[in-house]
């Protein structure tokens, strides 16, 4: 995906987070690597060569307002890749986010932009 086609600006991170595909799976880790209001893109921690990387994927994150405070979003796998040295990387698209958890990325994003 190309930044023109982008509605809204992303923001380089490197948020430890985790997530499952199935919400009956135990969480693993993933680290965001950019976020915007509309998507991300994660790198995705113990995913095998046989999982399909496509459909829901389910996020939970620190809040940074609370120690222990964490959100759960979810959002569509729509770009992936598999690379040589055995990285697994998505892009995922956030849609109908809720106000506490489009806050807390605005929090999150504006406190990483100013570092």
């Amino acid at each position: 995906m190309t930044d023109q086609r982008r509605r809204s600006r992303r923001h380089r991170t490197d948020w430890t987070v985790r997530f499952r595909f199935d919400l009956a799976a135990e969480w693993r880790r993933a680290r965001f690597i950019d976020v915007s209001w509309e998507g991300a893109a994660l790198e995705l921690h113990g995913v095998r060569d046989d999982e399909p990387l496509d459909g829901v994927i389910h996020l939970e994150l620190c809040s940074g307002t609370e120690v222990g405070h964490t959100i759960a979003i979810h959002g569509w796998i729509r770009h992936r890749a598999r690379t040589a040295m055995g990285r697994v990387l998505v892009g995922i698209e956030l849609r109908r986010l809720e106000f506490d958890e489009m806050h807390v990325l605005r929090q999150l994003a504006d406190r990483r932009a100013a570092v």
